[in-house]
């Protein structure tokens, strides 16, 4: 090619037709321009399509250590459920000689804690290549970061504080009471019945544990899978195959159409002067208490809605005829009935 085009050149000067060899120059020049322009147009395409391969891959990975997290947080939420209403039973005043001897899991209420650790191999690993992440995706990284940075380090922190109490409660038994050693081989000891029944700080600590465990981590926990969740529908909607949620992600939200949100909105009140708001904003379910701030409601199923942050979870009572006419909200193990009316 190359040796044509100096062949037209030579012909053209021997001619002494400047003219046209500059405008033969000048579209040899555009020519080539352009092949260059379209050759890296090509390559643009080509690297833009590898970053997309890598990513996609990357955030399939995310995908897998969320299902690893989730079911790890299925096999913890029960057992400090559990806790929880062994610590409720102690500090009841209902427990006696008899429940200690029958139940040995009483005796280490103070001195057990189970954590949880979130899986972000996969998550800094997408950091590591944060300058090729196409633009498609931008939407999807803020919710990633609020899971890792923000829940993670919430959950982080309730367990040190856990840790600390448990540690610091061993070391204290260990320390002070004679017993201990006996404790520490499931042996009965009279003293040791006598201080977990009678003594006060004792059951002060038991309710600083319940604080903890009950009160902010399983809390926290809900919201971790809750965020889990979306993160990963989030990701599935991007993906250039994505196949099937898992049954892990369904069972746990479920995809409310816009007509059946729209049967559950409404006004509903147990006072005159106290009700709830159930209304749609932008495509999202939402509802709030008179007074108070709202919060957002996902459907575990047709009828039943919850929200892990507040603690609360909403069933609504469909008539015969298919109309809403009552809601109950559940919230801290208290159950209370709204009904619906015309405002």
């Amino acid at each position: 090619m190359n040796r044509i085009f100096k062949n037209i050149r030579s012909q053209m000067l021997k001619e002494n037709k400047v003219v046209k060899y500059l405008l033969y120059a000048i579209g040899e020049i555009i020519l080539v321009t352009v092949g260059i322009l379209i050759a890296l147009q090509i390559n643009n395409k080509n690297e833009l399509h590898k970053n997309e391969v890598k990513v996609e891959a990357i955030l399939e990975d995310i995908q897998s250590e969320f299902i690893s997290d989730l079911e790890d947080l299925d096999q913890l939420i029960p057992l400090y459920q559990h806790k929880d209403s062994l610590i409720d039973f102690v500090l009841s005043g209902e427990v006696t000689e008899e429940d200690y001897a029958r139940n040995l899991e009483l005796f280490s209420l103070l001195t057990t804690y189970a954590g949880f650790e979130c899986k972000a191999n996969a998550y800094e690993n997408l950091m590591r290549n944060s300058d090729i992440i196409p633009n498609k995706y931008n939407d999807i990284i803020p919710l990633l970061d609020e899971l890792y940075l923000e829940n993670n380090k919430n959950i982080d922190e309730i367990h040190n504080r856990l840790s600390t109490l448990v540690n610091n409660t061993i070391s204290s038994w260990s320390e002070k009471y004679t017993w201990y050693l006996d404790l520490n081989r499931r042996g009965q000891n009279p003293a040791a019945v006598d201080y977990f029944l009678n003594d006060p700080f004792y059951k002060n600590a038991l309710a600083t544990y319940q604080i903890y465990a009950s009160g902010n981590l399983l809390r926290l926990y809900g919201n971790h899978q809750l965020k889990t969740v979306l993160a990963y529908k989030a990701i599935q909607k991007k993906l250039t195959n994505p196949g099937e949620l898992p049954e892990i992600i369904t069972s746990y939200i479920q995809d409310l159409s816009p007509e059946k949100m729209q049967r559950l909105t409404g006004n509903y009140l147990i006072t005159p002067t106290f009700g709830i708001e159930v209304f749609i904003e932008d495509d999202q379910l939402r509802a709030r208490a008179t007074g108070q701030q709202s919060f957002d409601l996902y459907a575990k199923s047709q009828l039943t809605v919850f929200n892990p942050v507040v603690g609360i979870s909403i069933s609504f009572n469909e008539e015969e005829n298919g109309t809403i006419s009552s809601l109950e909200i559940t919230q801290s193990g208290v159950t209370s009935t709204f009904k619906k009316v015309e405002l």
